[in-house]
């Protein structure tokens, strides 16, 4: 089993990879910002090429809706990378908590469960920079707008200036999610220790660890709260892209295969956030009845059980991860989002065979 310190070491190593822990933050900032940029006027070309050699015009309309997903994606690339010294904050102000607090039990079982889900992930993200390879290898230069180098060297080359954007993504994307999915097990580390200081009637304390709770919450639904809407806005144009595609005869089967692979990966993506909104709003309603209820609150004075009820009212509020103060990150939002996706399905299968 792993343990605080072999953990700590892998994670930073990825979060140094990605340039979050730099010195000079504003520079990385300015430095991911430009090389998003040059990504997006890169993809622009590229669809806008396809669009105009391609004279069927369901083409041309996934191709300007594929260019919006990749738009989505630099969104939150750049989104992330301006949160970057947020980001790191938190990390760090969680590592101390969980030390100071010394609650191994939590942290490592968290832990293990994380990291498992997030190797199946990343291994399904990596997965989306292969499309692109392998498409070409399979087909050659079929639909494609660029020709394929000839020797293995200018193939490497071509395929990392190809996907380096994807594969960077994806290790954004683990990292991302790792945070993510930590936060609800930072949730049971505060109500574990919130638990043991109640038994012994530390109200002062308790008021303290959460209003540091709810600080730390509020920076962590401001960030990932806005990622999540960033990636259930790409699932939902992914499925009318694969519409497309599909309702197109001359369509081949890997260029629906391709979308349909990265349509997974999105919806799994949207899944987790979507997953842990739940997850932590049922946990912080149940957390009056788990925690407060099995206090004996007659070995207290009248005094202390009046407070003991402010503190209570105080815990009633239940937490939800909200986008743009108004969409809830929650499993319903996920099959809100599912929904939207089938009918416009059906909506557009219809009009197909209407025509």
């Amino acid at each position: 089993m792993l343990n605080e310190e072999v953990f700590f070491k892998y994670f930073w190593k990825i979060f140094n990879l990605l340039g979050f822990n730099t010195r000079d933050l504003k520079f990385y900032q300015k430095f991911i910002a430009f090389l998003m940029l040059l990504m997006y006027i890169y993809n622009t070309c590229y669809a806008v090429i396809i669009a105009i050699m391609s004279d069927h015009k369901g083409v041309l309309k996934a191709r300007m809706e594929f260019l919006l997903i990749s738009t989505l994606k630099i969104t939150e690339m750049v989104y992330i990378a301006m949160k970057s010294q947020k980001i790191k904050e938190m990390i760090v102000y969680w590592s101390e908590f969980m030390f100071k607090h010394n609650d191994k039990i939590h942290f490592i079982k968290g832990k293990a469960l994380a990291m498992r889900i997030n190797k199946v992930l990343l291994i399904h993200v990596t997965f989306t920079s292969l499309i692109l390879p392998i498409r070409l290898l399979i087909t050659g230069n079929s639909n494609i707008a660029v020709r394929i180098p000839s020797d293995f060297l200018s193939f490497i080359g071509f395929w990392l200036f190809q996907s380096w954007f994807i594969i960077y993504g994806a290790l954004v994307s683990f990292t991302m999610d790792v945070l993510v999915f930590y936060n609800f097990f930072m949730f049971e580390s505060y109500s574990k220790v919130i638990s043991d200081l109640l038994k012994k009637f530390n109200l002062k304390e308790i008021h303290k660890l959460y209003n540091e709770y709810l600080n730390y919450f509020k920076e962590f639904n401001e960030i990932f709260s806005n990622i999540a809407l960033m990636r259930g806005m790409s699932m939902a144009i992914g499925c009318v892209i694969l519409v497309v595609y599909m309702i197109n005869e001359n369509t081949s089967r890997d260029t629906i295969i391709g979308i349909f692979s990265f349509l997974v990966i999105m919806s799994c993506k949207f899944f987790i956030p979507c997953y842990l909104g739940s997850n932590i709003e049922y946990a912080s309603q149940n957390f009056i009845k788990d925690i407060f209820y099995e206090v004996d609150w007659i070995k207290g004075d009248k005094n202390l059980r009046e407070n003991l009820k402010i503190t209570q009212e105080c815990f009633k509020r239940p937490n939800k991860l909200m986008a743009v103060k108004i969409f809830h990150i929650n499993l319903e939002s996920f099959l809100r989002v599912m929904n939207f996706s089938f009918s416009a399905y059906a909506l557009l299968n219809h009009i197909n065979y209407s025509i």
